[in-house]
């Protein structure tokens, strides 16, 4: 399920499936509806990323386009 908050940080979103909240801070609904495809601990790892990389407490979330290359590198990986 997605989650949508609004605080004074802005607009972002959560994810929950079952009754257990899913690792990450998503700037869209779109991005978070596509986290579903992920590995909690791949969520984890890049939030962890996102947090340590910005000092912004606004630009601490999970953009579609950072999944997106999440993908593509364990798609690579794979091989």
């Amino acid at each position: 399920m997605i989650h949508r908050l609004q605080d004074k940080y802005g607009e972002h979103f959560v994810i929950s499936s079952g009754e257990v909240w899913v690792p990450g801070c998503y700037d869209s609904a779109r991005a978070a509806k596509y986290a579903f495809r992920f590995p909690d601990n791949a969520l984890q790892r890049l939030q962890d990323a996102v947090h340590d990389r910005e000092s912004d407490h606004e630009k601490r979330v999970i953009a579609l386009e950072m999944l997106q290359a999440l993908r593509k590198q364990r798609k690579a990986s794979s091989y």
